[in-house]
């Protein structure tokens, strides 16, 4: 082969040919470069945001288990491996209650290591949560859903708060918040019909309310009295518009079935001052699978002076002008303007305690 002349060096110097396929090379280069680092941030970034997903859930969910005197460290990591499970996770804990700090790494392989000097990247993630008090609590949803309390920004919390599963708390514990039993009913048979009450009406201590199965009706007019102890309903009770029904130091006993309290209704409910059902103004069955919906939607003219216990029931409310107002209830749907609040006189003790006990 024969060394180049002058002459054909001199040739090629105007000749362009192949300068477009080194250029294209090198550019190439560099976007399959950035396509690389590209891949593994955006790789690593879905990575750190499951990660921290995982550890707002796990510490939400540790915390819940050293405020019930749980170790923490099953409930963390079973969570953590339902949410990323054959993941090669690192988990700390770091528990000071009511506090509970859980932090979360793990190590993945980069796709395009020899571009970063990395084999492996470290990410990690990290949350601290705190258990969601218990009190003090004068709206209480025993229920599961999204929602089990509705028109939460119409209910007036006057120095207390309301609780349900939204708040990160279990039915089992919210169940817990309610001391109260009720009694069981009279055995006597109830008869056909509804006990209609169109005037004045007045039972006292040791009286009983008319057993029909129908339950108690109040019409326009009609005005029902109960004082002293507690009155079994054997029925449903509905207020008409015009009716009114009064209590005073006396509890309602609904067991299964529902109230209503019609808008136009005059309704003063006023509790025991003292004994086992203190500060109670209505008491419901606890369970028995009812689905019974109770209403009480007498607004202004409605003075509901202590606890509404209906464990097992829906209840909408609209108004109450008392100062001191409770409701504890399988869902809530709040319709109108309420107060609720535990300024009673007598307050509510026995409430009070069961939440002051959950809390401590």
């Amino acid at each position: 082969m024969t060394a180049p002349t002058l002459q054909t060096l001199r040739a090629l110097g105007p000749d362009r040919r192949g300068v477009s396929a080194v250029t294209t090379a090198l550019a190439l280069s560099a976007v399959l470069g950035v396509l690389a680092l590209g891949l593994d941030g955006a790789s690593a970034l879905r990575l750190h945001a499951r990660l921290q997903t995982s550890a707002d859930a796990a510490a939400l969910a540790g915390a819940m288990a050293l405020a019930d005197r749980a170790a923490p460290e099953p409930v963390v990591q079973a969570l953590v491996a339902e949410n990323l499970p054959g993941m090669p996770v690192s988990v700390r804990l770091a528990p000071r209650a009511p506090d509970l700090t859980v932090a979360l790494s793990v190590e993945r392989a980069l796709l395009f290591p020899q571009l970063l000097g990395l084999e492996r990247l470290a990410i990690s993630a990290e949350a601290t949560a705190a258990a969601p008090r218990l009190g003090p609590a004068c709206l209480v949803a025993l229920g599961p859903g999204p929602r089990p309390i509705a028109g939460l920004g119409l209910a007036r919390l006057q120095g207390c708060t309301a609780l349900s599963v939204a708040d990160g708390l279990s039915p089992a514990r919210l169940a817990a918040l309610n001391p109260f039993t009720a009694p069981a009913a009279p055995a006597s048979r109830c008869r056909r019909g509804t006990h209609i009450v169109s005037s004045d009406e007045a039972l006292g201590p040791g009286a009983a309310l008319p057993a029909r199965c129908g339950g108690v009706k109040v019409v326009a007019g009609g005005r029902l009295r109960l004082s002293g102890g507690s009155f079994h309903l054997p029925g449903p009770l509905v207020v008409e518009p015009g009716g009114r029904l009064e209590t005073a130091g006396a509890t309602l006993l609904a067991g299964p079935h529902p109230l209503s309290f019609e808008p136009g209704a005059e309704i003063a409910l006023d509790p025991p001052p003292a004994g086992p059902q203190a500060g109670l103004v209505l008491l419901g069955a606890a369970g028995g699978g009812t689905s019974a919906t109770s209403r009480l939607l007498a607004g202004d003219r409605q003075a509901l002076g202590g606890a509404i216990v209906l464990p097992a029931q829906r209840v909408e409310i609209a108004g109450n002008t008392a100062r001191c107002g409770m409701l504890l209830a399988q869902t809530i749907a709040v319709r109108g303007r309420t107060r609720f609040g535990l300024g009673c006189t007598p307050p509510l003790p026995q409430l009070v305690a069961r939440q002051a006990r959950l809390q401590a």
